[in-house]
């Protein structure tokens, strides 16, 4: 902001203005004195406010016209202009000081000044419009802009002064070539704008997509959306050009109108591609406006009208199809000047994971679950993402030439110095499977800014010649030109799978040229007037199919092809001759694909189903870029010197199918990182090394269960072996993408690397400090911990990714693995369980004999220590014929009969129709044994000494046949800091899968480090582990009982409802202020409270609470105390012991709620949070007698009422479990620093 007289001035007019007018609104009559009140608003207020911005009469047109749509003309008080003589940039509507709710009252007027005003510039062929009306009575501003129908901004009288800065730097005169009021407004609608948008994305091509449906009913479905698509690329591509001055202001509107008015006898569609695609094409020769069937088709005009008239409302056939999807927005309720690439690049990724369907009655219908919600948020990738995975895998290569030629510039070698920037156009980057083309267009501006960065240092070059008066006869200083257009066709290049994709990829990079050189394109009569072809640089096909070719293999029809591609790409040739080389080699390239796809092992698939044979649709590298892969070079020099992307994340046997085709493929064509089960993202790593070349660098965003998963070994194999790994930031399980994939970002060059090299990890415990640093381009060095890792240290089995390396070593060293002396396996396999398990209300639960139940263990009740009973049962019966079943349970299966019949297993021959799928580790299953969930925040290890629980495919088991104590003692080791710590830390054991969330799979519990338990010296420290956790196992039952008891009878004898912890906690009530003492070691701090869990800590009741940010999602999250009670009163301290464990353990309720509460005081929150019973609210006396009498019929119930005492218990052998482990351990010293890598959320 320029800070100065001006804003000085403005600042003390404004100060004086306000204090005036609120001295009117006091006492009006007497200040109006007979002058009517608008004029007086304007001539009092408004005039000195211009001119105080420096809207002098010279800037400030009086009364602009607004013709309307029914011929006549209304006026707004004032157009703005930037300097005299200028076309105005906002207009100003006046009203009374003493208008009360000023755009209540004229709100409906403000909207017809925009729709009038926009009919006027279209029917005047107006390429720029005025963007801004400002609706004010001094008192209120209301700002909106042109598009919009309600305001962005809104300040009333009280808040002019706290904004006259604000106001100064958005609206001032002199301020107006920085376009902060643009800024603003973007920064306001960003968040609003781009599910707008793409909701009325979705909603404009499915009604397209109706109407060419109408107009061909035979189409396929396949068809119907490519064209679709194709027409809403067209009419966003017009907008697009509307909005950059190439075309006429509304031009497609005014097109409907003139139609409507004059033309009606012919059919819309007809008429729009005669009169405004056919020209877009002879101006503009983009691949998307070629003429073909989808001109042919006779599209009713009622499809047209909801994208083209603003505020258009539907009726008949397009009411029916679209319905409330239609939100009444049409391509003309968007400014697309100000939608910036992020909301189109965001709207546009998002967009693609949407599906068109049959809807049954011949019409086409938008298909909507979770499949396709999750499908948008993996979609697209955040820009800064973009901006991070561009600056790590091009600046290597941008750096080096920038600061040659800058070298050059200063010694005065200035066709050196051209020469050197002009290397950066030789970069050759792709990306494999592009989408909407995000990490592309974000390559595109770096390499960009790059040039313009040596255009920049040439200018100051010649500047410097000319002051020292120098000739241009002694050389000057030659700008590169056409900066955009050339790194475009030159560097950029993408594939993708979805035809769709690649054109709307099309569409974000022709929109960057408009942007980047507004006028430069769509002359006609040049030679340079085009649109460059990107059919070239974008192609469509499957990255990962091909048939490899020789390297000399076609070697004449190659070299043609380098030679064409060579052509279509030099700017110096007429557009006429670079698009016949293109035409050209598109058909020479289809020619030789179609050879060289005959001896794929799919082409015996070419008559299979639509959709398999789309997903098959191979692309050959070599042939499809001949530039790129030029043969007349030597083959090293072949190849792309940068991939980057971010590839699908799907398993391929689950998604394709065991066995299938597909599978096959990809396990005959990379048998180096293939197994079983993998990810689709793996062979993009691979495919992306065959297609760099060497020394050439790829950055991937990409799921980061690579980096421990056991299906991984291969790969992580290849990677530490063939490539350098140069940069990793892993996210940990910072939710990067909506659908909350926890994702890294991986670096490495081709080439093995150098001896010694170490491997840069940076792990993002605070997404929001570490996304700020990115954006900025700056090092992450808040929120993130940065550490380095030597790569010849990286085996295939696991990547130990972190800076507590030294300490896993020391837990590690000397130690066996878990799976080495005990079998850990998953639980059985029904594939059925909702046919085999059924639950306390059931009734099997009474028909069934107990010998044919067991008690069913899951990941819902499983505790550390503990296994709640729930009254789940599992039917257990393998080994008996079906005649041997008893009747209810045969009767109870035949009613399942087909389901049971259809699982994979079964029709494999597997198993029986009526058995489990694979009963897992049967011969272990019911002796002694550890069991923990899959899938847990933290170590949930408990024992089943005897065998009588069954655990499904959603637990872990440590099988301990014949030995319940050392059942015991694992169970002890396994929930112990030091084993916690090696799981959970930061790069250790455990597969992180999201947001403090941890698989607990048989692979990594087995590999966790266990003592010696023959070793005579570890005996008494293993057998007091055991006693231990027997004891733990024992209190947990006697906590569940006395809880339950203190509910059943303090809710028994409850006649009104529970009152919030706060009423208790009240220092100022007579009786329980004396009781209770309620503090907090973070009672300032303001936030959201997301879960609690509660301690004893000598006398005081510890409650800690997992807090974050409310307003960012991105924020991290932490445990801290945020109340800490002292309560005198023996029996009421277990009453709130036992509500307080109650909520926060066991109510499912409570435990699921997203959070508790938000606000400025997190201890008051925690107050608020649980409701505790009163049982008489007049009399604290008799309240607190009540709850003796409940405390003595507790303990005679449950044999005990000390709710405390087991906490303080359960507290001291928690403690001394984590002692002794430890010590066997050996790291005692090390205690503060596992506690506090565990306390981080990762």
């Amino acid at each position: 902001m320029a800070v100065g007289h001006d804003l000085e001035t403005f600042r003390a007019t404004l100060t004086t203005l306000v204090a005036e007018a609120r001295a009117v609104i006091a006492a009006p009559k007497a200040a109006l004195a007979g002058q009517k009140p608008e004029d007086f608003t304007k001539d009092r207020f408004l005039v000195p406010f211009l001119d105080a911005l420096g809207y002098d009469r010279h800037c400030r047109v009086l009364e602009g016209k607004i013709p309307s749509l029914a011929r006549t003309v209304s006026w707004c008080d004032y157009f703005l202009l930037p300097a005299p003589n200028r076309r105005p940039w906002c207009m100003v509507e006046a009203k009374s000081i003493l208008s009360p709710n000023v755009w209540t009252l004229n709100r409906q007027q403000v909207v017809d000044y925009l729709k009038d005003y926009q009919a006027e510039v279209s029917r005047q062929n107006d390429r720029e419009a005025v963007p801004w009306i400002i609706l004010t009575n001094f008192k209120e501003f209301h700002f909106l802009r042109l598009h919009d129908s309600e305001p962005f901004w809104s300040l009333g009288l009280d808040d002019l002064e706290a904004n006259a800065d604000a106001l100064f730097d958005r609206l001032a005169r002199g301020e107006q070539h920085r376009n902060h009021l643009d800024e603003y407004y973007l920064e306001k609608e960003h968040d609003r704008l781009t599910p707008r948008f793409l909701a009325d994305l979705k909603v404009w091509r499915l009604l397209l997509a109706n109407g060419i449906r109408e107009a061909k009913p035979d189409l396929n479905l396949e068809w119907v959306g490519r064209w679709s698509q194709q027409l809403l690329n067209r009419m966003l591509f017009t907008r697009l050009l509307e909005a950059y001055g190439q075309e006429a202001y509304n031009s497609m509107l005014t097109t409907f109108e003139i139609w409507r008015s004059l033309f009606n006898a012919l059919p819309f569609s007809t008429f729009l591609s005669q009169n405004r695609w056919k020209s877009t094409w002879i101006r503009y020769n983009t691949e998307l406006f070629n003429e073909g069937p989808l001109d042919k088709l006779v599209i009713a005009a009622k499809w047209f009208e909801p994208l083209l008239r603003r505020d258009a409302a539907l009726s008949g056939e397009p009411a029916a199809v679209a319905g409330a999807l239609f939100g009444g927005r049409s391509l003309y309720n968007y400014d697309f000047h100000t939608l910036s690439h992020d909301i189109l690049g965001k709207a546009y990724e998002q967009f693609l994971a949407h599906e068109l369907v049959e809807a049954g009655d011949g019409r086409v219908k938008i298909l909507e679950n979770q499949a396709t919600r999750q499908r948008e948020g993996i979609f697209y990738t955040p820009d800064y993402v973009v901006q991070h995975i561009v600056r790590l895998t091009l600046q290597p290569r941008v750096v080096p030439c920038l600061a040659a030629a800058k070298l050059a510039l200063d010694e005065g070698r200035f066709v050196e110095a051209r020469q050197a920037a002009m290397a950066i156009l030789s970069i050759r980057i792709v990306d494999p499977a592009c989408g909407s083309g995000s990490l592309l267009i974000g390559a595109l501006r770096y390499l960009a800014d790059a040039v313009e960065g040596y255009n920049q240092l040439a200018r100051l070059a010649t500047l410097a010649q000319q002051e020292a008066g120098l000739s241009a006869a002694s050389g000057q200083p030659k700008p590169i030109d056409d900066v955009v257009e050339r790194v475009l066709v030159h560097c950029i290049h993408g594939v993708d799978l979805d035809g769709e994709a690649v054109d709307l990829a099309k569409l974000s990079l022709w929109s960057q040229l408009l942007r980047a050189q507004p006028g430069r394109y769509g002359r006609q009569g040049e030679a340079h007037g085009h649109l460059p072809v990107l059919a070239l640089n974008l192609r469509h096909g499957n990255s990962l199919v091909q048939s490899p070719l020789d390297s000399d293999e076609f070697a004449e029809q190659r070299t043609r092809a380098a030679e064409l591609a060579d052509a279509a790409r030099d700017l110096g040739l007429p557009d006429e001759e670079r698009l016949k080389s293109a035409q050209d080699l598109d058909g020479l390239v289809a020619s030789l694909a179609d050879q060289v796809r005959s001896r794929l092992p799919l082409a015996q698939l070419d008559d299979a189903d639509p959709a398999v044979r789309a997903r098959r649709r191979p692309f050959h590298w070599e042939l499809e870029f001949p530039g790129v892969f030029d043969v007349r070079r030597p083959e090293a020099e072949r190849g792309f010197d940068v991939v980057v992307g971010n590839p699908p994340y799907f398993n391929v046997d689950l998604t394709w199918g065991k066995g299938s085709a597909d599978a096959e493929y990809l396990s005959t064509y990379y048998p180096d990182i293939h197994t079983d089960k993998t990810d689709v993202l793996f062979y993009f790593f691979r495919r992306g090394y065959d297609l760099l070349r060497d020394r050439g660098d790829l950055g991937f965003i990409v799921s980061r269960a690579f980096l421990q998963g056991d299906k991984s070994k291969k790969l992580r194999a290849f990677l530490a072996s063939r490539t350098t790994l140069l940069h990793l930031l892993d996210f940990l399980g910072q939710r990067v993408f909506q659908a909350g994939i926890a994702t890294a970002i991986l670096h490495w060059r081709k080439g093995e690397a150098p001896d010694g090299h170490a491997l840069d990890v940076c792990a993002a415990l605070d997404l929001a400090s570490v996304r700020d640093a990115l954006v900025g381009g700056e090092a992450v060095t808040a929120g993130a911990v940065t550490f380095q890792v030597l790569q010849q240290g990286l085996r295939s089995d696991k990547w130990s990714l972190s800076p507590f390396q030294p300490l896993f070593r020391q837990i590690d060293e000397g130690r066996p693995s878990l799976g080495s002396r005990w079998r850990v396996g998953q639980g059985m396999q029904t594939g059925e369980n909702d046919v085999f398990v059924f639950g306390p209300d059931s009734t099997l639960a009474s028909a069934v004999p107990t010998e044919f139940v067991r008690r069913r263990v899951s990941n819902a009740n499983l505790r550390a220590f503990a296994i709640e009973d729930t009254g789940e049962r599992v039917l257990w019966f393998d080994g008996l014929t079906y005649d041997a079943l008893p009747q209810a349970i045969r009767e109870h299966l035949e009613r399942f009969r087909d389901r049971l019949s259809e699982r994979a297993a079964c029709i494999r021959g597997n198993c029986a129709w009526y058995q489990f799928t694979w009963p897992l580790h049967e011969d272990v299953h019911f002796g002694a044994k550890v069991v923990a969930p899959y899938r847990a925040s933290a170590a949930c290890f408990a024992v089943d000494e005897s065998g009588q629980w069954l655990g499904l495919t959603n637990t872990t088991h440590v099988f301990v046949p014949g030995a319940p104590d050392a059942a015991h003692t694992l169970c002890a080791l396994l929930n112990s800091l030091p084993l916690e710590f090696r799981y959970r830390a930061l790069g250790g054991l455990g597969k992180l899968t999201g947001r403090g969330m941890f698989e607990y799979f048989e692979n990594q519990i087995a590999d966790l480090p266990i003592p010696d338990f023959d070793d005579p010296a570890n005996q008494p420290a293993l057998n007091a582990l055991a006693d231990h956790s027997r004891a733990l196992h024992s209190l947990f039952q006697d906590r569940m009982r006395v809880m339950q008891a203190w509910r059943d009878k303090a809710t028994g004898i409850l006649t009104r409802p529970a009152v919030p912890l706060a009423r208790y906690a009240d220092l100022g009530h007579a009786v329980y202020g004396k009781q209770i003492a309620a503090s907090s070691p973070n009672a300032a701090l303001a936030g959201e409270l997301l879960s609690m869990r509660v301690e004893i800590q000598g006398d005081v009741v510890a409650v800690h609470g997992l807090i974050t940010d409310p307003d960012d999602d991105d924020a991290p999250r932490t445990w801290l105390p945020v109340l800490h009670l002292r309560i005198k009163h023996n029996a009421l301290r277990n009453l709130i012991l036992a509500h307080l464990v109650f909520w926060t353990e066991f109510d499912e309720t409570f435990r699921r709620k997203r959070a508790l509460g938000k606000g400025p005081s997190v201890f008051e929150l925690a107050l608020q949070a649980v409701a505790i019973p009163e049982f008489d609210h007049r009399d604290g006396e008799r309240n607190l007698a009540i709850i003796d009498n409940v405390a003595a019929q507790v303990a005679e119930i449950a044999g005990r009422s000390d709710v405390d005492a087991i906490l303080a218990d359960w507290a001291a052998r928690r403690r001394a479990i984590d002692d002794l482990a430890l010590s066997l351990y050996g790291v005692a010293e090390h205690r503060a620093t596992m506690e506090a890598a565990l306390a981080v959320v990762l």
